[in-house]
């Protein structure tokens, strides 16, 4: 039986193995985006023989501890890998000889100065600006990827799915092969397309 691979990792990979610049993961809750991020950041990190540089942003540093922090020790663990989150205040640490950061975005000076080799940003549309978005670019030696639920329709982010660099991926829960059925449940109650959502007012745009 094949493995099932989530459409954001699948894509991640294909954007890396074909040199492409950048790739944006717009999807639903647990539509499996950050996940995949996580599992790309492990499998490049297995690849690579010379030394990477790996940076998490997101709008503050205090917001990795309840959310991304959280997945990267599920999957450490689930690859059988050491993991250093138990102590919940992790900024960096050695993934297969690698050195992975955790940084907060919310002052723009951090950003200088900033070199990767590849870096990801977790909920891009927080608290992250263009300013500081094209900072961190332009020290991206090989590829950044990055990852929003949708919220909002008006934002710097769109603008990059003009660029034939980066490629764009939209994603739902039904892309995520590994939701268990009471979420997958719980976030389709929300689909303003079904009539009995919007009759039970659960139906949500976003």
């Amino acid at each position: 039986m094949a493995r099932l691979i989530n459409k954001n990792l699948a894509a991640l990979d294909y954007a890396h193995r074909k040199g492409i610049r950048g790739v944006v993961m717009e999807g639903s809750s647990r539509s499996g985006k950050t996940i995949a991020s996580v599992d790309f950041e492990i499998k490049i990190a297995s690849q690579y023989s010379k030394p990477l540089v790996i940076n998490n942003f997101r709008e503050t540093y205090n917001s990795f501890k309840t959310t991304l922090f959280d997945d990267f020790d599920a999957r450490l663990n689930a690859f059988g890998l050491y993991s250093p989150f138990l102590a919940k205040d992790v900024t960096t640490f050695r993934l297969l000889g690698h050195k992975v950061n955790f940084l907060g975005a919310d002052k723009l000076g951090k950003s200088h100065g900033l070199a990767s080799d590849f870096f990801y940003i977790n909920e891009a549309l927080e608290g992250i600006s263009k300013k500081f978005f094209d900072q961190i670019e332009q020290r991206c030696r090989i590829m950044w990827f990055m990852d929003y639920n949708p919220s909002t329709t008006d934002h710097w982010v769109f603008d990059l799915e003009k660029r034939p660099d980066v490629m764009f991926v939209h994603s739902t829960l039904l892309d995520n092969p590994y939701v268990p059925l009471q979420q997958k449940l719980k976030i389709l109650s929300y689909d303003p397309s079904n009539p009995e959502n919007v009759k039970n007012g659960t139906a949500d745009d976003f």
